[in-house]
Parts: C-alpha cells; structure tokens; sequence
C-alpha cells in the first residue's frame, strides 16, 4: 500500500513539474512583462503565425500595418527542437526582409522568458540583462 500511495504521490508531483514536450508547447495568445524601465510590452503569436509587438500604448507588427510610412507584415517562427528554443521574428516592409533572432525558456505554461539583443545575432544563453520574463494573458 504504501508503494502504491508513493507512486501516485511521484505522479502528481510530476504533473506539477513537467512543461509540455519539445514541439508541443502552444504559444499563441498574448504574453505581457515589464522591462527594466517598468514599461509592459510584449507580444502577441496568432494562429496564423503574425507576431504583434506592444511596448506601453504602441503596437507593431501582425497582419498588415504601417512603418514609416510603408506597408509591412510581421512574422514569427518557433523552433521547439532546438535547444535553446528559437524564435525568430520576420518583417517585411518597403521590399526589405529585417529578422530579430531570439531564444525561448518556458517556465511554466503560462511563463516564458524571451531573450535577444538588438545586433542580429541569436543570444547563446538568457541573461538578466538581455531577457524579459512574460505571463501569458
């Protein structure tokens, strides 16, 4: 009896601990979190795979929207696989492709914390001064 009380307790624990498999993590949705100025800003992952942008009141990104003038579209690509998971961000606007290379820890699965520097290039690891923690909304 008491094997079978510790195997259900090692059971439920685990359900507590485990983050959902490799590839089959669900980003979409709206993700929020302050960053060091104490500003919210986040994203928003569409099932379509448009990426919205939001930093205090402004937005950008999606579908379709405007940048200096200029129509634009931005994308967003998740690899699960990778370790650490990669989220690359695509925009295309003016007949210009710029791409932002990030990395991904889910902490829970209402928890991310997304990481990336402003040059270009994919950060190797997630630093308290290149990332920002995000709830899920």
């Amino acid at each position: 009896m008491k094997n079978v009380i510790l195997w259900l307790f090692v059971v439920s624990l685990s359900s507590f601990t485990a983050v959902a498999p490799s590839g089959n993590f669900d980003f979409v949705g709206k993700w929020t979190g302050k960053d060091d100025a104490g500003v919210t800003g986040g994203f928003i992952f569409d099932k379509e795979g448009y990426i919205t942008m939001t930093k205090g009141d402004d937005t950008m990104g999606g579908k379709d929207f405007v940048i200096e003038g200029n129509r634009g579209s931005m994308k967003y690509t998740i690899d699960q696989s990778a370790k650490p998971i990669k989220l690359d961000i695509i925009m295309e606007a003016n007949g210009r492709t710029k791409k932002a290379l990030l990395i991904i820890k889910i902490v829970d699965k209402n928890t991310i914390v997304v990481a990336g520097d402003m040059n270009s290039i994919r950060p190797k690891a997630i630093t308290k001064d290149n990332s920002i923690t995000l709830t899920r909304q």
